[in-house]
């Protein structure tokens, strides 16, 4: 029994390969570690003097030296999560290419590929991505149709590559119906898979330096579309994230863990209730953004008893979500409990005796709680402050530093030193970290919070209230929270100094800001109805749109569309694969033929018109004189060069030949 040799690799092919894989690599800058590429570059001038035939296929020694050096590099170098899975698949797909010598091999390489052109979607979900992605594709499968030309074919790269754009095309139709109509299972890109790409946002602890630091960043933090009762006051922006509540002299971290309410089931905003919904960026944390006092609407995010949303696992992907809040009542004004008020008035000892003497001085000329609040926020207002980014470097007694030489920060000085002078005189008080304001787009109704727009404000208990919200900051900057952070610091000049490349820079270049705001609502299309675009809103879209109550009626319609789409697909390759038109000579010969078959004169494989037409004289000797004419006729008209009056000539042969067929016709007559 003899094996069948398996097919060749074509050699036109190997360049394509290695184009398309260095394409698809070229992706993952940044994810993966850099030692990979020059793996690649080694295997594609090995692969590639092999080709040309200065190097031989490396042996199986060398094979498993090279296997053995890189996984230790994979595992010497990993942290076991995201990027390395990657880099290890794509150290595969690398290493197949030293021994690809056969059209299996090939096969192998680029469906690795394909896989990993899938993988870069766990990272990079953006629009631009996706159009990189398409090239991808299409340079995948143009390699995969070049493979089965033969290196004789002229135009083959031509017709590759308009082949493939056709076979995405093609594929397009169908695609649109199983995306919009099968049942959605969750894509890659929303699993929780942990990366260790830096993520830039809030963190549990409140530095300075932080905050400014993320005034510098104009990255997307979230962004926000209201329902039908609209966007409220820009004053009222402030979207929480976290309670501060434990000072240690230097910074306000987030201690206390509060107990986690879990809804049982999806619910359904109330008329008394204001509802948004967020597209988040990834965190790397477990909480969410709300407006308080906030309702949760769906299930897998609880509501702790601070009046903030969690997740059960940190956000590493991009979530989507819906939040309710109540506009008839204020966060709970439960009373505190003696954990939770000696958490809210916690003070470290021996630090920042000045501010401590100012707040009871304040006290002792106020008459009520309410009165002293009052006080201290006009202390801010009252005296020269200024808001600023680059604040000087403070002392130990870093609040009484600022409160009385330096005079100047931004809002994470304003919050820690309110929050610290209430509680030196027994009031409850907890800085609150989160974003205020956002950039409104009139146009296309959403709201988009970035970086730059994190603030630091004071929430303060008063038994008959519960938490109010004080935002010392709008004493001393009022422009910060009517206008953004770009207004405030219109006279430093520090907004997103540094950062000449960011178009946020240029919002006073009319057609650039033109340009960015078309940009950004082209990016938030695609996250809420392609990136976001779950089982539930699929639901809702069969159910509004289509009029579908069950997921039996649109597995229906796609069965009909497979049956209609492989349908039409027969009809067309029949159409391309039918036999051609015969041409108005060979119709008239294919004629002359059939009168002679009935004369016994068969046409024999291989034979000249000459040697046809004179057995075609044997036969019909009368019209010797006929048929020699007609063969002349023929002959001169299929072997003479081109001329202007080969038109002409060929007219007058096929006549010859019908009237050549009518006089034989006469003859069995």
């Amino acid at each position: 029994m003899t094996t069948k040799e398996p097919l060749s690799l074509p050699r036109h092919a190997l360049p394509w390969v290695l184009l398309s894989q260095s394409y698809v690599l070229m992706q993952l800058v940044g994810h993966i570690p850099y030692w990979i590429y020059a793996l690649f570059v080694l295997a594609v001038g090995w692969r590639s003097l092999t080709h040309m035939g200065r190097l031989s296929y490396p042996n199986s020694y060398i094979k498993a030296v090279v296997v053995v050096a890189t996984s230790a590099a994979i595992i010497a170098t990993s942290r076991f999560d995201l990027e390395s899975a990657t880099a290890f698949l794509v150290a595969a797909g690398i290493l197949k290419l030293l021994e690809m010598r056969h059209l299996k091999d090939l096969y192998v390489v680029v469906f690795l590929n394909f896989f990993i052109q899938g993988i870069v979607f766990l990272f990079e979900q953006s629009i631009g991505y996706f159009l990189i992605a398409l090239i991808g594709v299409w340079l995948l499968i143009s390699t995969l149709v070049l493979a089965h030309y033969s290196d004789s074919q002229k135009g083959r790269y031509k017709r590759t590559t308009k082949m493939a754009a056709q076979l995405m095309l093609l594929s397009l139709p169908m695609m649109l119906v199983l995306y919009f109509l099968f049942p959605r299972i969750g894509p890659l890109w929303g699993l929780t898979l942990q990366s260790n790409k830096a993520l830039t946002g809030l963190s549990d602890q409140m530095n300075p330096a932080d905050i400014a630091e993320l005034s510098q960043s104009a990255e997307l933090a979230f962004r926000v579309t209201f329902d039908k009762q609209g966007i409220p006051a820009r004053q009222e922006l402030y979207w929480r994230a976290l309670v501060l509540d434990h000072y240690t002299g230097r910074q306000w971290r987030a201690q206390h863990t509060p107990q986690l309410q879990w809804p049982m089931n999806d619910q359904e905003p109330t008329p008394e209730q204001r509802s948004y919904e967020i597209i988040q960026e990834a965190t790397g944390q477990n909480w969410l953004f709300s407006m308080a006092p906030a309702a949760t609407l769906e299930r897998g995010i609880g509501i702790n008893e601070q009046g903030l949303l969690r997740t059960r696992r940190p956000v590493f992907q991009r979530k989507r979500y819906q939040v309710a809040q109540d506009l008839t009542e204020a966060l709970p004004a439960k009373q505190l409990s003696d954990f939770e008020r000696r958490t809210y008035l916690q003070l470290p000892k021996g630090y920042n005796p000045k501010a401590q003497a100012l707040a009871q001085e304040l006290q002792q000329q106020s008459a009520t709680e309410l009165e002293l609040l009052d006080k201290l926020m006009q202390y801010f207002y009252q005296q020269e402050f200024s808001y600023t980014l680059k604040p000087q470097i403070l002392g130990k007694n870093e609040i009484d530093d600022f409160l009385f030489n330096t005079k100047a920060g931004f809002c994470a000085h304003y919050a820690g030193a309110l929050t610290f002078m209430a509680r030196s005189v027994g009031i409850p008080a907890r800085v609150v970290a989160g974003y205020q304001g956002g950039e409104w787009n009139e146009t296309e109704q959403y709201l988009t919070v970035r970086q730059y727009d994190a603030h630091a404000w004071v929430e303060i208990w008063q038994p008959e209230f519960g938490w109010l919200r004080y935002d010392p900051t709008a004493m001393v900057a009022a422009d910060r929270i009517e206008f953004g952070l770009e207004q405030a610091l219109a006279e430093e000049g520090s907004f997103m100094e540094g950062q000449l490349f960011s178009m946020q820079k240029y919002k006073s270049v009319a057609w650039l800001n033109k340009l960015r705001i078309s940009l950004d609502t082209i990016n938030y299309q695609w996250q809420r109805w392609v990136l976001s675009y779950d089982n539930q809103r699929q639901k809702g879209f069969l159910e509004k749109v289509l009029g579908f109550n069950h997921w039996q009626q649109s597995l229906y319609i796609i069965a009909a569309s497979f049956i209609v789409f492989f349908l039409i697909a027969s009809v067309l390759l029949w159409w391309r694969l039918r036999a051609a038109k015969p041409s108005p000579f060979i119709q008239a010969w294919q004629k002359l033929q059939t009168r002679a078959k009935k004369l016994g004169v068969q046409p024999k494989t291989g034979e000249t018109v000459t040697q046809y037409c004179n057995r075609l004289i044997q036969a019909c000797p009368q019209h010797e004189a006929l048929i020699q004419s007609t063969a002349q006729q023929i002959n001169q008209w299929l072997y003479q060069d081109d001329s202007p009056d080969d038109k002409a000539m060929q007219e007058a042969v096929i006549e010859s030949i019908k009237h050549l067929t009518k006089q034989l016709s006469v003859q069995k007559g």
